[in-house]
């Protein structure tokens, strides 16, 4: 990032999650407690609460709707240490061996 486009981010950051921002008010079927729950910038930076709630419904999704409708099979495949600079570094030859595995 560049600093011109750095300041958005974090003044988007530290606005995010105030009430005073923007919020809605929760309340119990029964009437007997209410809650107010400030809106979130839902921005992509570095907000980790933002991400964190991203990142649990990107699984939930995966979880109930993706995963049980397509076939998959877990695979974890790895490299000895001195093989993983280069790997990361020429996409040709990670891809040679990714077809192989």
């Amino acid at each position: 990032m560049t600093p011109a486009s750095t300041r958005p981010v974090l003044e988007a950051y530290l606005d995010c999650g105030l009430l005073c921002r923007g919020f809605a008010r929760l309340r119990c079927e029964r009437g007997e407690e209410s809650r107010l729950v400030a809106f979130s910038c839902k921005g992509r930076g570095f907000f980790p609460s933002c991400l964190g709630r991203r990142m649990c419904a990107t699984a939930a999704n995966l979880i109930e709707d993706v995963l049980p409708e397509v076939a998959h099979r877990p695979l974890v495949l790895t490299f000895p240490f001195p093989w993983r600079r280069r790997l990361a570094q020429d996409g040709a030859l990670f891809g040679v061996l990714v077809q192989r595995a």
